[in-house]
């Protein structure tokens, strides 16, 4: 099991960017991305995601955790195991 990018709500993305900058830095890691909605995390590609915790995004840029998948059929299985366990759908599996 991998680990494709964690997400995570923030308040202050300005403060954070200061220090995720500063922090990251000594082991290889930077901001990626840098948009209205969030910032991206990570050396090779953003692998941390702090998103706006606000009134205007919070339900649509909540936390979450996304797994890595090597087949569509094995994010069709993860999704259907999911649901069956008791998780809510939040949308199509992508």
């Amino acid at each position: 099991m991998k680990i494709h990018h964690v997400s995570v709500p923030c308040k202050d993305t300005v403060k954070s960017k200061q220090w995720y900058s500063l922090a990251l830095a000594s082991i290889g890691g930077k901001v990626l991305v840098d948009n209205e909605y969030a910032l991206g995390l990570g050396s090779a590609g953003p692998v941390l995601w702090l998103t706006k915790a606000d009134e205007k995004y919070n339900g649509r840029y909540a936390g979450h955790v996304s797994f890595y998948a090597e087949t569509r059929a094995q994010v069709d299985a993860f999704h259907a195991a999911a649901i069956a366990a008791g998780g809510e759908d939040n949308g199509a599996p992508g």
